[in-house]
């Protein structure tokens, strides 16, 4: 927005955020002391509007991963929205997303699961082409871009996706 010069779209977001910031009490939101609290608190609130719980543990070192802090945000950020745009299609039972740091001797594994629909197995092979995607025509652009964003940090991602479980989207990365 500040590039398009959108002034009073960017006012009337900010205040909107400070809104609903000041009816919320952060200490009840179990935060991780994570520098991806910034992204994943409004993300939790969002969530829990929609019904969903989205439940995140973040470990240190995801600083330390070969890429900036805006791609980790932006992958992060992507693959959280289709968890939640994939579980309000289904809406059914119970329905939660859980995002996890975990670092492990030399790499960072970042993981988001979520208890919506799974991917059609004929689609797994092609996920990350640019265009593809099971919600319709004009999308597809999401996972291409996560898939870049993890390539550029010599990472790898993979996708575990079936009825009886949900999906998860693993993204592993060497640390600087």
């Amino acid at each position: 927005m500040v590039q398009l010069g959108k002034k009073k779209e960017i006012f009337d977001y900010i205040m909107s955020v400070t809104k609903d910031l000041k009816q919320i009490n952060l200490k009840q939101l179990q935060t991780s002391d994570s520098i991806l609290d910034s992204i994943l608190i409004p993300k939790k609130i969002e969530a829990k509007q929609l019904g969903i719980e989205l439940i995140y543990q973040i470990d240190p070192g995801i600083e330390e991963i070969k890429l900036s802090l805006n791609k980790i945000f932006r992958i992060v950020s992507n693959l959280v929205d289709n968890a939640v745009d994939a579980i309000e299609v289904n809406n059914e039972g119970t329905e939660q997303i859980r995002v996890e740091g975990i670092k492990e001797d030399e790499r960072y594994i970042l993981s988001i699961y979520n208890t919506g629909s799974y991917i059609e197995p004929k689609l797994l092979d092609d996920l990350f082409k640019a265009g593809v995607s099971s919600k319709g025509r004009e999308r597809g652009y999401g996972l291409y871009i996560v898939n870049s964003l993890v390539e550029q940090g010599h990472g790898e991602i993979e996708v575990k996706s079936d009825k009886d479980y949900g999906t998860e989207f693993k993204c592993y990365f060497s640390l600087k």
